[in-house]
């Protein structure tokens, strides 16, 4: 209503089709670790069954992009090596100070096809895993040793202590950030860390604790259809004051902010925040990478 009260199409403000797949699009999986049935000790890596805290395997998964089936089926087979405790998230409370895996999050570089791998494990600091460094060497080395079908483009291992990771929505802990205590939570154990992506016309770094949409293709359609009818709106909205100033909130890693801000003239200017300090540091990074820092 407000856009036909000042005179401005709205027909084809969003006509961009999707076309991305039913199969195969999910490019970011956050999955759950817990005892396979039938097997002592074993990891079954997935998602919960409907109303219990039992972990269902995901293997197989239609949804899941092909780097991140291939990856998993490498990381099983080095958890099941290894002999990894996983975590039981179908008892209340945890008592033992025994080490377990709880979740692993897995993330495509799609210019790549290789996957950043999270493993979060119920633990102070990697001192209390004995087999962290032997259990990433070998994820590690197995892949370079095959390297015409590598998958791994980084590893990283988060200490959530001591607490119960089903308490929550984030799976990550993140008192040691907010306060700025050390250690910190977070250990990068082999890789550069962070994922490369090319989004709305920049290029955007994205750490494993940045939030990130699971299905870019989507994604993208949707950012150029903001950026157009941005620039439609953009003289409407700043013929006041010349300018124009947005704020986003919860604005992660600036994918969006940042696309909007590349898309309007040189006089708009964009405030940004965000809970999450894991964020900080992408942002600045990519605004700058992006010639935006004056300007965000």
């Amino acid at each position: 209503a407000w856009a036909a009260e000042q005179g401005i199409p709205t027909a084809h403000a969003c006509a961009t089709p999707f076309s991305s797949s039913h199969h195969g699009w999910r490019s970011r999986a956050k999955l759950a670790v817990g005892p396979n049935p039938g097997v002592e000790r074993g990891c079954a890596v997935g998602l919960f069954e409907t109303g219990t805290r039992r972990v269902l395997p995901t293997a197989g998964c239609l949804a899941h992009h092909p780097s991140i089936e291939r990856a998993l089926v490498k990381l099983q087979a080095s958890l099941a090596y290894f002999n990894v405790t996983p975590f039981d998230h179908e008892v209340a409370r945890h008592n033992s100070h025994e080490p377990t895996l709880s979740r692993v999050q897995l993330t495509v570089e799609r210019p790549t096809g290789l996957v950043q791998l999270v493993l979060v494990w119920n633990a102070e600091s990697g001192e209390d895993v004995p087999l962290l460094v032997p259990l990433i060497s070998h994820v590690w080395k197995h892949d370079m040793e095959n390297s015409q079908h590598g998958c791994w483009h980084s590893v990283w291992a988060h200490f959530g202590g001591h607490r119960d990771p089903s308490q929550g929505a984030s799976i990550y802990t993140r008192e040691h950030e907010d306060t700025g205590q050390q250690p910190s939570r977070w250990q990068l154990l082999q890789g550069p860390g962070q994922v490369v992506e090319a989004l709305g016309g920049i290029t955007f770094k994205f750490g494993p604790a940045d939030f990130r949409q699971a299905n870019l293709e989507v994604f993208e359609v949707i950012l150029q259809d903001i950026q157009g009818v941005l620039r439609r709106l953009y003289p409407l909205l700043s013929r006041e004051s010349g300018s124009l100033r947005m704020l986003e909130l919860h604005a992660g890693t600036g994918v969006l902010g940042l696309s909007m801000l590349k898309a309007l003239g040189p006089e708009a200017r964009l405030l940004s925040t965000d809970s999450n300090p894991c964020c900080k540091e992408a942002f600045l990074s990519n605004a700058e990478n992006a010639g935006l820092q004056e300007r965000a």
